[in-house]
């Protein structure tokens, strides 16, 4: 496998010597985790000459992307395909191996991130099978630090021998990298009891593994978006049949063909149940769904199903609807967790809100407010992950430096306590951005202000940007539109045109024979460039 530096400029220029590491700097760093979030931010620390030790409790490197009996379990299984393609999704000096398809399976990525940290020298700075248990200040934040909290007490428990043993070290900072895939959001769903002491399987995709558990068997998905819609194609194959709970449904329809088995699509899962004949799913269309059911049934004409076994049909009322089922699988999604940050610590802090799509108090969606010796790395969603991660490494790494570069990421130490109330308070009462972390399209210029505040901001990287932004739009057009349509998108190869300092251009060879351009947005005026960089 072959791994190389393929960008010159852009964030690939931040390298800082040791010897240079101002007086300021806060010199050891403890990252705790080891996937793509936990290696970047250990290399961007080692190269701006800062020590991280990096704590990890799985036995192998790569957080939730590593597999195998080593790994330490998460939202990955072996059957799982990205749905970026390589080009896209890699760190963006490190290319994926030249000979593998665009998108890959989750082994490669495994492998990738371990290639990753042996190009960069990381594994000396990973401690495996270590646990963290406790985060906290060694004193409460002050105005007068530089970072809010200048000493960090971090304790683990060491399970690397025949007995753990529990560790504790003090560290001038700590990066938080543990991932968003680890604390499962399980929405209230009743008759769960009933149905699994009657013979009915019930869990959460992160227990998903293999398909195999489930042949022969009535499955229900919960939820209809990338996990779900990829589990059921996978589970499908070996299923009697798959139905997907999509609340944007109105009435049960069928959406996949034999390729992929017998996959239907069916409003919300309302509760589990026990009938007549079993163990059984009730479903119930909402309001919202039915609405838009009867508009377009308006305009177009209702069409009734096909005469099924499940018997489909059109739908304009508020009715329920039970159909038989051995097994449930919730792909209901991740809620943030930091089970080491405890009381002791988040008072000290003056307050950390953690739930689905809200972390707070955070400045940049990055630092916390009040100490920012303390960052997440990892927490937007919804992202081409990888590049993004780095640009949050790069610029935690500058400011935990005391780079003069990185000195307008902070905000004024006298306003942080208030400011961080604020935060506090907003996402308690729900205010502001609905999901803060969830960026989608926003994801571009957060990179870019990242990139500017830091102080590595040039043409190569905002050309690169561009031209992600580019072949990410022309993935989400390919994306199939339900459950169990035809995954072809999957199959198309995407190529990277280089140019003297970067990739400007990329195109796709289709399945069809087709090869198109994945257009760039345009630069903008140079003189705007020339304003935002700077002499």
């Amino acid at each position: 496998m072959a791994f190389g530096l393929a960008v010159a400029g852009g964030m690939c220029g931040l390298v800082v010597a040791g010897a240079g590491v101002s007086a300021l700097a806060a010199r050891r760093v403890c990252v705790i985790g080891s996937g793509a979030a936990g290696l970047a931010a250990a290399r961007r620390l080692q190269e701006a000459g800062l020590e991280p030790t990096v704590l990890e409790r799985g036995g192998a490197l790569g957080g939730l992307w590593a597999l195998g009996e080593a790994a330490a379990g998460g939202a990955v299984y072996p059957g799982l395909v990205t749905n970026l393609p390589k080009e896209l999704m890699a760190f963006h000096d490190v290319p994926f191996d030249g000979d593998l398809p665009s998108f890959v399976r989750a082994a490669d990525v495994a492998r990738y991130l371990q290639a990753y940290a042996r190009l960069h020298r990381l594994e000396r700075a990973v401690r495996l099978r270590c646990t963290v248990t406790e985060v906290r200040p060694c004193a409460p934040p002050s105005a007068d630090c530089r970072l809010g909290v200048a000493r960090w007490c971090v304790r683990w428990r060491d399970e690397r021998g025949d007995e753990p043993v529990a560790c504790e070290e003090t560290f001038d900072a700590v990066v938080v990298a543990n991932g968003h895939y680890e604390q499962a959001a399980i929405p209230p769903l009743g008759g769960v009891r009933a149905f699994v002491r009657a013979g009915g399987t019930a869990m959460h995709a992160r227990r998903y593994k293999r398909p195999e558990q489930f042949a022969g068997k009535r499955v229900v998905i919960v939820g209809a978006r990338a996990s779900g819609t990829d589990i059921a194609r996978e589970v499908a194959a070996v299923a009697a049949s798959v139905v997907v709970a999509d609340p944007a449904c109105a009435a049960l329809e069928r959406v996949g063909g034999a390729a992929h088995g017998t996959i239907w699509r069916a409003p919300a899962l309302a509760r589990l149940d026990v009938g007549e004949h079993g163990p059984c799913a009730v479903f119930q269309p909402r309001p919202a769904a039915v609405a838009t059911a009867a508009t377009a049934a308006a305009a177009q004409g209702a069409t009734s199903g096909d005469g099924g076994r499940l018997q489909p049909g059109a739908q304009t009322e508020l009715h329920a609807r039970s159909v038989p089922c051995d097994a449930v699988i919730a792909c209901t999604g991740y809620a943030y967790a930091f089970p080491f940050l405890g009381d002791e610590a988040t008072a000290a802090l003056g307050g950390l809100l953690a739930a689905r799509g809200v972390v707070a108090p955070l400045r940049l969606r990055l630092f916390h407010a009040v100490a920012p010796s303390l960052a997440f790395i990892g927490l937007p969603h919804s992202v081409v992950p990888f590049p993004l991660m780095d640009a949050q490494a790069a610029l935690v790494a500058r400011v935990l430096a005391a780079d003069a570069r990185a000195t307008g990421a902070l905000a004024p130490a006298g306003s942080r306590q208030q400011h961080a109330r604020e935060l506090l308070s907003a996402a308690r009462r729900g205010e502001g951005e609905r999901e803060p972390l969830h960026l989608g399209d926003a994801q571009w210029e957060y990179v870019r202000e990242l990139a500017r505040l830091g102080g590595f901001y040039d043409r190569a990287l905002d050309a690169r940007l561009r031209l992600s932004e580019a072949m990410y739009k022309d993935v989400q057009r390919s994306r199939p539109a339900q459950p169990g349509a035809d995954d072809a998108y999957r199959r198309a190869r995407y190529e990277l045109l280089p140019s003297a300092d970067a990739p400007e251009r990329a195109r796709v060879r289709r399945l069809d024979g087709r090869v198109d351009d994945c257009d760039a947005p345009s630069a903008r005026a140079s003189v705007e460039l020339e304003r935002e960089m700077g002499p």
